[in-house]
């Protein structure tokens, strides 16, 4: 499996970073008795998920996280992988329950492994069930989560898309 992108340096190419945890993700797979070739299974979904994490602060400048450094896992938090990241993404045709408890598998994982500093991998660890439930009930419902565990309505997201087009037309 490839993942798309992972590293240190705030002009680290994803390619790069994904090379380097490349193996971590075969390895915790075939610990999961999966091959890591196989490309379908939700876990090897998650393991992607979940190190493409830091790369997407790269590409995307007006998220709520944008400060945070690209390619690195310093601050990264359980809203960041769920609601920052997966969200957006969806689940497909995974089951969504199963993807949510896979990528935090995987990402407790990389923190036993002290790729993830001990620090966030402690709050990855506490935070994780409140922002999986979240993300599970906004993929039901919709709506969106603000970082600060505010939650805004498909009503009130659609007036604040009309004022923000009004302000800028």
């Amino acid at each position: 499996m490839q993942c798309c992108s992972i590293s240190a340096s705030a002009d680290q190419d994803p390619s790069t970073w994904c090379a380097e945890h490349q193996p971590i993700i075969d390895a915790w797979l075939l610990t999961q008795g999966i091959d890591p070739m196989n490309h379908d299974h939700v876990r090897s979904h998650a393991a992607l998920m979940v190190v493409s994490v830091p790369t997407f602060r790269a590409e995307s400048e007006a998220s709520q996280l944008a400060a945070r450094e690209p390619f690195s896992w310093a601050e990264v938090d359980a809203f960041e992988v769920l609601i920052g990241n997966a969200a957006l993404g969806g689940c497909g045709l995974l089951d969504p329950a199963d993807y949510v408890a896979a990528m935090g598998d995987f990402a407790e994982h990389l923190g036993a492994l002290g790729i993830i500093p001990p620090a966030e991998a402690t709050a990855l660890t506490k935070d994780w069930p409140i922002w999986a439930a979240r993300l599970l009930d906004l993929w039901e419902v919709g709506g969106r989560w603000l970082a600060d565990g505010t939650y805004v309505d498909e009503a009130e997201l659609e007036r604040r898309r009309h004022a923000w087009y009004n302000a800028v037309a």
